[in-house]
């Protein structure tokens, strides 16, 4: 799906601003809204799974997991792999990770713009500053697009930068934009505008419902037991977890 793709890059490019800290576990809830999107609800129920979605993160050090309903992503920085995991046929393949390589196959946001509201408020316990982040890209199949996103942002809190997932590489002007967010994102809501004709009037929240600093065992970095290794898909070296559309730290952690 394009608008989880574009959900999933600008996610990464949120993420990679975070300064290093102790370990963390989110449960995010996820939501895509537009005309398009309820029409296709409507017709085919199912499909609420795909647009409403909940999602796990762990962090610890240098090291991440996000559970998703389908898939477990597990990235070692030190040991520079990425595992993906199948927990419905018990399967795993691994892959390269590089924090700093550019993704070939991912969008390139032309220009990312920061502005700090100097808004504060209290969320899940945790002190948050408002943050307004307008990310413009253009890519042959969507065209010209931008996506503005409003996020509020855990300043006692954040993860180790090396675990960024946008892919665009620790030098890229987009990185260096997005150092002025400091700290861990609680809440987003994107609005996306330009673009195809069907992703009119998309609008995107991304919400921590449970937050959690407790330490994560190091047996979720793990390989489980019983799994059986396979071959990786013929993507290329992934430059964030998951490659594209891949899981969230959907938005924000």
């Amino acid at each position: 799906m394009k608008m989880r793709y574009l959900v999933g890059a600008c996610a990464g490019v949120l993420l990679s601003a975070a300064a290093a800290h102790a370990d963390i576990t989110a449960m995010m809830q996820t939501n895509i809204d537009s005309p398009m999107v309820r029409q296709m609800v409507k017709q085919s129920p199912s499909l609420a799974k795909m647009v409403n979605t909940q999602t796990t993160a762990y962090y610890s050090g240098r090291r991440s997991r996000v559970d998703t309903q389908y898939t477990s992503v597990i990235v070692d920085v030190n040991a520079h792999q990425m595992i993906m995991l199948a927990p419905m046929n018990h399967t795993y393949f691994t892959q390269p990770y590089n924090p700093t390589a550019p993704n070939p196959e991912g969008p390139r946001p032309n220009d990312v713009k920061v502005t700090d509201t100097g808004h504060t408020k209290t969320i899940l316990g945790h002190p948050c500053r408002e943050y307004i982040v307008t990310v413009s890209m253009t890519t042959p199949q969507t065209g010209s697009m931008t996506n503005k996103i409003d996020m509020w942002v855990a300043t006692d809190i954040a993860i180790d930068p090396s675990l960024r997932s946008s892919g665009l590489g620790a030098a890229s002007p987009v990185a260096k934009q997005m150092e002025k967010v400091k700290g861990f994102p609680l809440r987003m809501t994107m609005t996306t505008s330009g673009g195809p004709k069907a992703m009119g009037g998309t609008t995107v929240t991304s919400n921590v419902v449970r937050l959690s600093t407790k330490p994560v065992p190091a047996s979720k970095f793990a390989i489980p037991a019983g799994y059986k290794k396979t071959d990786a898909p013929s993507m290329g070296p992934m430059g964030g977890p998951g490659g594209p559309g891949g899981p969230m730290p959907p938005m924000g952690p």
